[in-house]
């Protein structure tokens, strides 16, 4: 049975796989995802061999694309407490052709809370997508250095 069959319209954005885990979107909304909880200060393991598909189960085609990660505490907030990028090096672009992206570990040292993300896409064309948004909630530590 098709996704179409069930929900009544093909997702717009695809689905993304995020270590071996597939998550598919639907609608024009991305795909929505709960980080696991992490602590203040410590090391966060990133997202490994992340694929980024269409609808049909295509990889998007990453070419010359720029990804960016925007964790912000707020949707309207307009600078993001943490944010990383292809262009700066923070996520790279790992099987362009397969669409695959990795954000190596890094510690996270944001205020203990409540955040929302989105992974955001410009494609080689100009062509703009948000496959993947979501919420990520950072726990006080007990040691501090």
């Amino acid at each position: 049975m098709a996704f179409a069959d069930i929900f009544g319209a093909k997702p717009a954005r695809g689905k993304i796989t995020i270590d071996g885990s597939t998550v598919t979107g639907g609608g024009s909304t991305p795909t929505t995802i709960t980080l696991p909880d992490h602590r203040s200060g410590d090391t966060w393991q990133g997202l490994v061999e992340t694929e980024i598909r269409d609808p049909q189960g295509n990889a998007i085609k990453l070419g010359g694309a720029v990804i960016t990660l925007q964790v912000k505490r707020r949707r309207t907030d307009r600078m993001p407490a943490l944010e990383l990028s292809s262009a700066t090096g923070d996520i790279q672009i790992v099987d362009s052709m397969a669409g695959v992206i990795s954000i190596g570990s890094r510690r996270i040292n944001l205020m203990p809370g409540a955040y929302v993300f989105d992974i955001q896409i410009t494609l080689s064309n100009g062509d703009v997508i948000t496959p993947v948004q979501g919420t990520w909630l950072i726990t006080p530590d007990v040691t501090r250095n």
